[in-house]
């Protein structure tokens, strides 16, 4: 992936929430960034979901994003968010209705909830980091 140097280092301050408009002005445009962002979300949600991917964890998990982020505004997109999870575990169906917007938009404030959260993850988060142009990288490839 071009730029995975300056996507990683973005990431990371977006998922500390220690992002600068210096450095977020370096993200790579279009399929790359969407492709890693998507990547690094799935990574996340491997780790939240691991031992439980019915629909009642995935309440659970979006419950706990609408409280985190209740002062959002706009407001956070519950229902949106659990078709973009539930995209995740298998049902595509959901991503038809959900704006490339959204599913950036929903994705990063899931990868920052769950580094700020889960202290596996923030401990591990150069791993995710690296594992997320791996899997970027093999999605752009068409692998």
């Amino acid at each position: 992936m071009k730029g995975s140097e300056e996507a990683k280092a973005a990431m990371r301050a977006i998922a500390l929430q220690e992002p600068s408009k210096e450095l977020v002005a370096k993200v790579p445009d279009g399929d790359e960034w969407t492709a890693y962002v998507s990547a690094m979300f799935a990574g996340v949600l491997e780790k939240v979901f691991k031992d439980d991917q019915s629909h009642d964890a995935i309440h659970r998990f979006v419950d706990e994003m609408q409280t985190q982020y209740r002062h959002l505004d706009p407001p956070l997109k519950v229902l949106t968010l659990e078709g973009l999870i539930r995209v995740m575990f298998g049902e595509d169906h959901f991503l038809d209705e959900i704006s490339g917007k959204d599913q950036i938009q929903l994705s990063l404030l899931t990868i920052t909830k769950v580094v700020a959260t889960d202290p596996e993850v923030s401990r591990n988060l150069e791993a995710y980091l690296n594992d997320g142009v791996t899997l970027a990288d093999s999605w752009l490839a068409g692998d």
